[in-house]
């Protein structure tokens, strides 16, 4: 028996080949990606942001800063702010970021710093957000990227007068370039990024703007942000900074829950001192800063006594042996039963 084999139609064939192409934006991303690497980004298999919190969900020191003319980091985590405070404010369930000037005479901007960018030298790179201002502010916004290098010196990787414009409706800017090749200087050091609202103006007090969906990723395409949830970003945090109050609660609060304690024994009273090790959540960058808090907010004090039979809040405390793991803290001093109780929180940000 002899079987025939009709090649198909122009239009069948046609119709098979749009069944392999991708659709849509993700598809259109797809096709053109010129590398392997590129399209491994684009499908999702390994995190794309480089950026930690770009999306302004986790907010453990507060969700209202202070404007200040200095690196202040006091709102949201990984951000610093300078010359402008930052708040947090919320559309459609979601957190962004909202700035209001200071009154000072120079420009506001938002800074944030990766710490591994190493594998990114020499390779074309895209940074991409969501800006709007709802009183005037739009016409002078402004990127600025830097590094510290081996040689004690800053590498321009772009330079402040990379300008964009927006205004009163969310606007997405996107920004790619080629990443340079010189070596960073290594630990305590990061990849800067400034965020200008108001590059050149002179004085914009009162005057805000808003940010959301920070990201940075490999490749010449601007791909969707990468939404992660809060639990996976807030221990991405914890490794520059992390407290023993609940997530709401702004540290130096008076409140015993989520505070740390030793244990006690029953009417020992005594002024000698006790002290115990606390593990961090997450391991820390390098050696962190601690500051400790009695349970009515005082720094460097812990409350001693036996918590539910009396207890003395503002007896001097200590740490010592602090590592990358955790902490020791000590009472110093009081006349309680011997056990303390203690807030803390751990800064190891670059």
């Amino acid at each position: 028996m002899t079987v025939k084999i009709t090649k198909p139609s122009i239009n069948v064939r046609e119709e098979l080949a749009d069944l392999k192409k991708p659709t849509g934006l993700a598809g259109e991303a797809m096709l053109r990606a010129e590398t392997p690497q590129e399209q491994f980004q684009l499908i999702g298999a390994g995190r794309r942001n480089l950026i930690i919190n770009g999306g302004f969900t986790v907010w453990q020191r507060s969700t209202s800063g202070v404007a200040a003319s200095s690196f202040n980091m006091d709102a949201a985590d990984r951000w610093y702010s300078s010359r402008a405070a930052l708040s947090q404010e919320i559309e459609n369930s979601m957190p962004y970021a909202h700035l209001v000037h200071g009154n000072y005479s120079d420009s506001a901007y938002i800074n944030h710093r990766i710490e591994d960018f190493a594998h990114t030298l020499g390779k074309e790179v895209t940074l991409s957000f969501w800006i709007k201002s709802d009183d005037g502010l739009g016409s002078d916004g402004a990127i600025f990227i830097r590094y510290y290098n081996s040689s004690n010196a800053y590498v321009t990787v772009v330079p402040s007068t990379t300008s964009f414009t927006y205004s009163t409706g969310w606007k997405k800017i996107t920004h790619t370039f080629t990443m340079p090749t010189t070596t960073p200087k290594g630990a305590g050091y990061g990849l800067e990024f400034f965020l200008y609202g108001d590059k050149t103006s002179t004085n914009n007090n009162g005057k805000s703007w808003d940010m959301k969906e920070v990201q940075f990723e490999l490749g010449k395409v601007a791909t969707p942000f990468e939404h992660r949830s809060y639990g996976e970003e807030l221990a991405a945090c914890q490794r520059y900074y992390e407290k023993t109050y609940n997530q709401s609660v702004v540290p130096a609060t008076a409140t015993a829950i989520g505070g740390v304690s030793t244990g006690g024994v029953a009417g020992n009273n005594t002024t000698s001192e006790i002290g115990s090790r606390f593990n961090f959540e997450v391991s820390k960058r390098a050696v962190p800063t601690v500051t400790i808090y009695d349970l009515s907010g005082n720094v460097g004090k812990v409350t001693r006594g036996l918590y539910g039979t009396g207890t003395t809040a503002n007896q001097t405390g200590a740490t010592a042996n602090i590592a990358e793991t955790g902490v020791f803290i000590t009472s110093a001093s009081g006349s309680d039963a011997s056990e303390f109780y203690a807030h803390y929180t751990a800064d190891a940000e670059l």
